[in-house]
C-alpha cells in the first residue's frame, strides 16, 4: 500500500493564526500525494474555520482531555499511515506512538519526546531564524517526508454562499451606507489587557481618521474584549462595535465583506488575509517578528513604531503599559488603509 495516503495533521495548541498558517500543509500534501486524504485535528474553538477547505478532507473530533489509551484506540481505528504534529507536545508524541501510526513527524530537539517521532524536524525559529515566514516553517513538516511544495502557499478560509448572503444582509440591517467602504478594526492582540495597560487612544485616533476618509468602521473582537471596543466606539461617532456579537464563522463572513482590515499582530489578521482582504498589520513590540508573522501573500502593509521607550527584555505577556503603541503614527495606519482598500 502506498505511503502517505491517509494523513493526520494535529494542531491543537496555539492560536487562530497558528492554525491558519499550519493549514497550508493540506495543500502541500495534496500536491505531493495526489489522491491522499488529509484530516485535521484542531482546537474545537477554531476548527470551524477549516470547514469547506478545498484541501482538508475531514476534521477529527477527538477530546484532547480524554485518557491517552482511549484516544490511541480511536486513532488506531482511523488507520492513519502518517501524522504531522506542527505544534508538538509530549502527549501527542506518545499518543501517536501508542496508536501505532507508522510515520510520525514532529518537533526535534525535545529530550522528553522527540525520540518518539520517526521524522524529527529541526524548527528553524528555535535556532535563530527570524526572517522565514511561519507558513514556510510549517512546510518543513511536509518536507521531512519528501514533500517539496513548489511556490509560496497561503492559507485560505472559504465561506459558503449562505454565509455570504447572511453577512451582506446583516450589514444592511445595521444601516451601513453602501457607498462607503468598510474597514475592519481589531484593536486587541490576544492578550488579557485593560485600558490602563493598552493605550486605546491610538485606536481612537485611527478610527476617527478612517471616518474622516469616508470609511465605515467596524470593530471586531471577542466578548472578553468588549470593554475595550466599547470604549473606542463611545469616543468615535459612527463606529459599529460587533465585538462578541457573532460566531467565528459569522465574523469571517463579515470580514470578507470588508474593503480593508487593520489589527495588531493577531490571528484575526491572518483570518482576514485568508479571506482575501487586504491587511494593515501593526507590530508594536520590539520583540515582534514581522517577517515571520506577517499576513501571508503580498496584499498587506506592516506598521512599526517610530521608537521604543522601554529598556530590558520585551515580553508581551508581562508588559505593564505597552508604551510602544504610543509611537505608532495613526496617520500612517490610515494612509496605508486608504491605499490598500479593495474597490
Amino acid at each position: 500500500m502506498p505511503q502517505h495516503q491517509n494523513i493526520l495533521v494535529i494542531i491543537t495548541h496555539g492560536g487562530m493564526g497558528d492554525l491558519l498558517l499550519s493549514s497550508v500543509l493540506a495543500e502541500a500534501l495534496h500536491r505531493c500525494y495526489p489522491g491522499c486524504r488529509v484530516t485535521f485535528w484542531a482546537q474545537h474553538r477554531f476548527a470551524g474555520l477549516l470547514e469547506n477547505h478545498p484541501h482538508i478532507d475531514s476534521l477529527l473530533d477527538l477530546d484532547p482531555a480524554a485518557p491517552l489509551l482511549s484516544n490511541a484506540k480511536r486513532l488506531r481505528q482511523h488507520r492513519f499511515d502518517t501524522v504531522l504534529v506542527p505544534w508538538s507536545v509530549s502527549r501527542h508524541a506518545w499518543l501517536t506512538t501508542l496508536a501505532g501510526l507508522p510515520t510520525r513527524v514532529g518537533q526535534g530537539g525535545r529530550l522528553s519526546y522527540s525520540f518518539l517521532f520517526t521524522h524529527p524536524v529541526r524548527v528553524r525559529s528555535v535556532y535563530g531564524d527570524t526572517t522565514s515566514h511561519w507558513a514556510d516553517i510549517q512546510l518543513d513538516y511536509a518536507r521531512a517526508i519528501g514533500c517539496q511544495p513548489d511556490g509560496e502557499l497561503e492559507p485560505v478560509v472559504v465561506t459558503s454562499a449562505a454565509e455570504k448572503t447572511w453577512a451582506a444582509e446583516f450589514l444592511k440591517t445595521k444601516g451601513l451606507a453602501s457607498y462607503r467602504p468598510i474597514c475592519g478594526l481589531h484593536i486587541c492582540k490576544g492578550l488579557a489587557v485593560d485600558e490602563q495597560r493598552w493605550p486605546l487612544d491610538r485606536f481612537v485616533d485611527i478610527a476617527a481618521g478612517l471616518i474622516q476618509k469616508g470609511f465605515t468602521v467596524i470593530l471586531t473582537g471577542t466578548q472578553a474584549e468588549k470593554p475595550l471596543t466599547a470604549s473606542v466606539a463611545a469616543q468615535v461617532e459612527g463606529v459599529l462595535d460587533l465585538a462578541g456579537a457573532c460566531s467565528l464563522r459569522e465574523t469571517a463572513a463579515l470580514i470578507e465583506q470588508m474593503n480593508v482590515f487593520i489589527c495588531p499582530d493577531t490571528g484575526t489578521g491572518h483570518l482576514a488575509a485568508a479571506l482575501g482582504v487586504p491587511v494593515v498589520d501593526i507590530f508594536p513590540l520590539r520583540s515582534d517578528f514581522p517577517a515571520r508573522w506577517r499576513p501571508a501573500g503580498t496584499n498587506h502593509r506592516i506598521i512599526r513604531p517610530t521608537a521604543w521607550e522601554c529598556g530590558g527584555p520585551c515580553v508581551k505577556e508581562t508588559c505593564p503599559r505597552f508604551t510602544c503603541l504610543l509611537h505608532i503614527d495613526p496617520q500612517e495606519v490610515v494612509t496605508a488603509a486608504v491605499e490598500l482598500a479593495k474597490k
